[in-house]
């Protein structure tokens, strides 16, 4: 089931740490592989780019009641169980934050430095 702007939950994407952010919907019963391939989709070259670190920024409150954000690597369904167990204990009316890391291969980059 690909992700599409029908699915509730918004969620804000930072790749490669650029800004801006771009912005998607998807649900709570999206697999992990769904996820990647959605996020991958989202790129300006997808076919020459593999997605090597998912991670998503986990609210808490610290002993003052302010709220911290740790990085929560998202590797697996389990992680993105978790990862909804966490937003829906802390906030469900903001955006899931994720940082996205996409990579090319030596082999792709050489590829698109030649010419025809």
């Amino acid at each position: 089931m690909p992700l599409t702007q029908t699915y509730p939950h918004l969620s804000i994407v930072y790749f490669n740490g650029a800004k801006p952010p771009l912005q998607f919907r998807f649900s709570e019963d999206t697999l992990f592989t769904e996820s990647s391939t959605a996020l991958n989709s989202l790129l300006q070259y997808p076919e020459n780019q593999k997605l090597v670190k998912l991670e998503y920024r986990s609210p808490s409150l610290d002993t003052e009641g302010n709220v911290q954000f740790t990085q929560f690597a998202l590797m697996t369904d389990v992680d993105l169980k978790v990862m909804w167990s966490t937003f829906r204990q802390y906030s469900t009316k903001c955006p899931i934050e994720v940082d996205a890391k996409f990579q090319r291969s030596r082999k792709d980059i050489i590829k698109m430095l030649q010419r025809p």
